[in-house]
């Protein structure tokens, strides 16, 4: 798609000096005012419609286990990202979409575009269609223990979910005859 905007422009050019210096026997005719304005504008205008539709790419959104109603979007170069809709992840905290997998923002080049919001965090730097990859965090939830009349032992645990529930702090028990 980037050689369409030079092609197209050439093409227009010729088409341009064409009409502007068409001969016969004799001598210049079709030479016009308007004709020396308009194919110009023309000219200048379809340019940069075909630098506009070349330097807009198709950003893809891989979930990783998430839901939504968001497949793609399309990104300008150098442009901050366009809005798109929050995913959600039962159980997890949405942190945004990467350009990886994995890494911690800016170590090993991992970049972030999108916020935990969807707000651009970055603006489109590729001049190319990728994917983008959401990060989510397990929620800890606080959990309360009934003790159910005891008075040793924890009376609540910090839980994340998706993962084993931590052990309660040991308790003595007495066998009474």
């Amino acid at each position: 798609s980037v050689l369409i905007a030079p092609a197209a422009s050439t093409v227009l050019l010729i088409i341009y000096v064409i009409v502007l210096y068409v001969k016969d026997g004799d001598g210049v005719k079709g030479f016009s005012i308007a004709t020396s304005i308009v194919l110009p504008v023309i000219l200048l205008v379809t340019g940069l419609i075909f630098n506009a539709i070349a330097s807009t790419y198709t950003i893809t959104f891989d979930l990783q286990g998430g839901y939504g109603n968001l497949q793609s979007v399309e990104a300008r170069y150098n442009k901050d990202m366009p809005k798109a809709e929050v995913p959600y992840k039962t159980g997890y905290l949405f942190l945004g979409f990467y350009d990886s997998p994995v890494g911690a923002d800016d170590e090993d080049g991992v970049i972030c575009y999108y916020h935990s919001n969807m707000e651009s965090a970055s603006k489109w730097d590729k001049k190319e269609d990728a994917t983008l990859y959401a990060r989510w965090q397990a929620k800890e939830y606080n959990v309360v223990l009934d003790r159910q009349g005891g008075t040793s032992g924890s009376t609540s645990v910090t839980a994340t979910y998706d993962k084993k529930m931590p052990e309660r702090h040991a308790q003595t028990f007495y066998l009474l005859f």
